[in-house]
């Protein structure tokens, strides 16, 4: 008898190669996408940075027009204006207390002084002043003053504010975001003497007043940075003499002639016939960096026939 064995038939491998190909194709078209998205989350990163960058410097520009215009000499100066020339100077939250710096550009509207408004309301001053409602009371704000064209860049920087106000003395804690002096959340006059701050209750600075600018930048794709710094008139430092000698070898090798002289003696007032400056005080006529530096200049003084030097 002769047995029958069934051969078992291979199955089909047409097409595989098709499915392979697919699979490979889909793996390195996922990889391609999220190479592109990757890419293009780098480019909006760095366009939301360099957009962020515009607003932050844009805001300095701000704060840098009002501080140079606060200049009595400055072009466009802002110290004719009531706010600087009143006496005294009222203090933020007083009416009148508040001066805003605008720079609408396109035809806008910055009206800052309307906290609940939606031309680039003033959001933040309720967090240094005491607001009713949202709003400052009393006629706390001036007429704005508008930026200089004598400062605009070209294009015209998308500032749209500035805040000038006499810093008062807060606390740091709870709303208020301006800093204290003295840990005193008394609302004082804050006054600069040339080397640091401190408070006073009077209603002028026997020194010099110090100044909080606070500026807010929108740029056109919506970033907005709202940045603030104090500024204060720098006090000139004290001069030990009419010619002063800034180094330890001085030479100065005077002529002797008669008619050559030195003095110390004040005798200019300044502008304003010396409002504001302090009481006159006569100096040497020479000044000089250490003992050393007086001593040759004793000896140079005295050298020559002529001795008018007072």
């Amino acid at each position: 008898m002769i047995g029958m064995q069934r051969k078992k038939t291979k199955a089909s491998e047409r097409g595989f190669a098709l499915v392979i190909a697919l699979l490979t194709l889909l793996l390195i078209s996922a990889i391609l996408m999220g190479m592109i998205v990757a890419s293009n989350s780098e480019t909006n990163i760095s366009a939301n940075f360099r957009d962020e960058q515009t607003a932050f410097f844009a805001a300095r520009a701000g704060i840098e027009e009002v501080r140079d215009r606060l200049r009595p000499g400055a072009t466009n100066t802002l110290s004719t204006s009531t706010y600087f020339t009143a006496s005294p100077t009222p203090l933020a939250g007083a009416p009148s207390g508040v001066l805003y710096v605008t720079n609408p550009t396109n035809g806008e509207t910055d009206t800052p002084w309307l906290t609940t408004g939606t031309n680039y309301p003033d959001d933040e001053v309720c967090k240094e002043l005491t607001c009713v409602g949202g709003i400052p009371t009393g006629a706390w704000a001036l007429p704005a003053q508008s930026a200089s064209t004598s400062y605009a860049a070209a294009p015209v920087l998308p500032w749209k504010w500035v805040r000038v106000m006499i810093k008062p003395n807060k606390s740091d804690t709870g709303l208020a975001r301006v800093t204290s002096v003295d840990g005193a959340q008394n609302g004082n006059r804050v006054c600069f003497n040339g080397a640091h701050e401190y408070t006073t209750a009077a209603t002028t600075c026997p020194d010099k007043p110090v100044y909080e600018l606070t500026a807010l930048a929108v740029t056109k794709s919506g970033s907005r940075r709202i940045i603030q710094y104090e500024v204060s008139q720098g006090s000139f430092p004290p001069i030990p003499g009419a010619i002063v000698f800034d180094g330890p070898n001085p030479a100065f090798s005077p002529p002797s002639s008669n008619s050559f002289a030195v003095n110390g003696t004040d005798a200019d007032k300044g502008p304003n016939n010396g409002a504001g400056c302090p009481a006159a005080a006569n100096e040497p006529a020479l000044g000089g960096y250490n003992a050393a530096a007086a001593t040759a200049l004793t000896n140079d003084v005295t050298r020559p026939a002529s001795l008018n030097y007072s």
